[in-house]
């Protein structure tokens, strides 16, 4: 239920393979019968959702400690969108002040 949004930690996670995208407008009975339908006719891709579920949450819990938080936490999956980030930010041009003493040490 996120029509307009970007989800988090997309780089890490492959949001497809563990969660049902419904748009907002047809929430009500019609979601609920979708679901109880996944339960009683496809119960193994329930299962094949979960699993994945586990095996990514690591990117969820901010208070894990399973998994190395250095490897997998929502404070690495921060910090390398951070650094993606700040890579393609443009280059400023040195500061006028910062050239002048350049000039003045050498």
């Amino acid at each position: 239920l996120s029509d307009d949004l970007r989800l988090p930690f997309d780089e890490e996670a492959n949001w497809a393979n563990f969660s049902i995208r419904w748009p907002m407008k047809r929430t009500g009975t019609e979601l609920y019968d979708y679901l109880s339908g996944l339960l009683r006719q496809r119960p193994e891709y329930v299962l094949s959702l979960q699993r994945e579920v586990a095996r990514v949450r690591c990117w969820f819990d901010y208070f894990g400690l399973e998994e190395d938080p250095l490897q997998c936490s929502p404070y690495a999956a921060i910090l390398r969108g951070l650094a993606v980030r700040s890579g393609a930010r443009p280059r400023l041009p040195p500061t006028f002040a910062s050239l002048l003493s350049n000039i003045t040490q050498t």
